[in-house]
């Protein structure tokens, strides 16, 4: 997978996903990189780009049936900036822009 940035300024990179073409952000908690590594003492949130609904619905379907992720919520771009970029002041976290079911 593809990873955009690992724990750095988180706005440049939603305003840079934003200008490309990129409509909803996905956040999991990722359940096996919390609390080590990077993490150490943290919740390790995944942030999946997704530019299409129907791209964004196959990612959430595998998401709720993977058992390694807990809470999964979704944001829109640039709409909901703000409480995406509030996500970097408690957690450790990862922004890709790709999924392997969805390519």
């Amino acid at each position: 997978m593809k990873t955009i940035v690992e724990n750095d300024s988180i706005g440049y990179y939603i305003n840079y996903l934003s200008m490309n073409d990129y409509k909803y952000i996905i956040k999991a908690k990722d359940k096996m990189l919390s609390n080590w590594g990077k993490a150490t003492g943290k919740t390790h949130i995944q942030l999946i780009a997704c530019k299409t609904e129907k791209e964004r619905a196959t990612i959430l379907k595998d998401l709720y049936n993977d058992k390694s992720f807990g809470y999964v919520n979704w944001y829109t771009i640039p709409h909901e900036n703000d409480k995406i970029i509030k996500l970097s002041y408690r957690y450790s976290y990862t922004i890709r822009n790709d999924w392997t079911r969805c390519f």
